[in-house]
């Protein structure tokens, strides 16, 4: 059995939280295949990484309070065969309109293995030992959106077919149903929650330190993703960068911030909180500068695009601290809590993605810099606020 103690405990988590990145970025480079053998525009095909969206932001509502109530591991294995079964029945359509709900369906039953496997991670640990092991796991999942659309790649690079995408997700899912089946159940005490306990929810959201501490990682995320999101039409459509300058760049935005969870496991126990928060922020204001120059006086790409290097970079270790000392506010209802905690997030990245949206070429490096900006400003006046009420520890 798998539980806080095993050394493979930290991957088998990093696996159930990386099947999102994996169940989307996965199938972009097969869009085009995808929409010859469903006879419809290519242009539709984004239609159903929203359905996902929209299925991942049900599960969020349903999901951690099943837990709370069942357990972790029968809960988790639940969403992970409703997804293995959507996987399965998306290689055999041909029809649009059923691939859009199966992957919807994928969405919803996705969403549990990021949802209970943080509840689980809260259930072992509190403080700054659940800071590490958040900084650990962070660190492995970010290689996850780095590999996912290569392995796509080079999936209809070999096997000229988007089902093969999908055998890969099913025998990911599988995977993950291995790891499910193997884990030790870690909540101590199930609550009598409704299926959907909308005062549960009620109870967390007038909880003020763990409100306040939530929405800083879900502001680190939309800083990341309002660039990320934007990239693609950015760096290759309007700059006409390459595709290995585009996957440079792409990449070197995780592994910056992957470097930056390393550092942060090694000095969390050497210093205050306090202090790194501070020292980020100095530096991610630093690439704010950097970007605006880079966008408004001396255009350049290729400087745009570390500037925001620098400031994601720096921005994510202060969302994996916010993140722990929120979750660590919480006594009980951890799934549910954390359902929140990841509703922020997707929130605050889509809506930060769809404003950017309505920019184009150096209007939208501008939004870019403006959105990260006004991010970082948020973030500062809600650290000041937390370190004056003493809930950052």
């Amino acid at each position: 059995m798998i539980d806080n103690k095993n050394i493979v405990f930290v991957y088998a988590i990093a696996l159930l939280i990386a099947l999102p990145p994996f169940a989307i970025d996965t199938y972009m480079p097969s869009f085009g295949n995808i929409a010859l053998s469903m006879n419809v525009s290519v242009s539709l095909l984004p239609i159903s990484i929203t359905a996902y969206f929209i299925g991942y932001g049900i599960g969020v509502f349903i999901w951690g309070s099943l837990s709370d109530r069942y357990g972790r591991k029968k809960i988790l294995t639940i969403g992970v065969l409703t997804f293995i079964i959507a996987t399965s029945l998306c290689l055999l359509t041909n029809n649009f309109l059923i691939f859009k709900f199966l992957r919807l369906i994928q969405g919803l039953s996705g969403s549990s293995t990021g949802i209970i496997a943080m509840a689980i991670i809260r259930d072992y640990y509190q403080g700054k030992e659940l800071t590490k092991k958040m900084a650990t796991i962070n660190s492995i999942m970010m290689g996850a959106p780095l590999l996912a659309p290569i392995i796509g790649s080079a999936m209809m690079h070999y096997f000229k077919i988007w089902e093969s995408i999908f055998v890969f997700l099913l025998c990911y899912g599988a995977l993950l149903l291995i790891i499910t089946l193997q884990l030790k159940e870690s909540i101590k005490q199930k609550t009598q929650n409704k299926i959907i306990d909308l005062k549960l929810y009620t109870v967390h959201l007038k909880n003020k330190k763990f409100v306040l501490l939530s929405i800083i990682p879900g502001l680190s995320f939309a800083s990341y993703f309002v660039f990320i999101g934007n990239s693609s039409v950015l760096l290759i459509s309007f700059f006409h960068l390459s595709q290995f300058e585009y996957s440079f760049f792409f990449a070197l935005n995780i592994f910056v911030s992957l470097i930056a969870q390393q550092i942060l496991k090694k000095i969390v126990d050497r210093y205050k909180a306090s202090n790194i928060i501070i020292t980020c922020l100095t530096v991610a204001l630093c690439g704010n500068i950097l970007a605006f120059s880079f966008s408004h006086y001396v255009v350049n790409i290729y400087a745009f695009s570390l500037s925001i290097t620098l400031i994601c970079g720096s921005l994510s270790p202060i969302g994996t601290i916010c993140a722990s000392n929120a979750i660590s506010a919480v006594k009980e209802s951890f799934g549910t809590a954390n359902a929140l905690s990841r509703l922020f997030s997707f929130s605050m990245a889509g809506l930060a993605t769809f404003v950017s949206s309505m920019f184009y070429g150096i209007d939208l490096m501008k939004a870019i810099n403006l959105q990260q900006l006004c991010i970082i400003s948020l973030i500062i006046i809600i650290i000041f606020y937390n370190l004056k009420s003493k809930h950052l520890s």
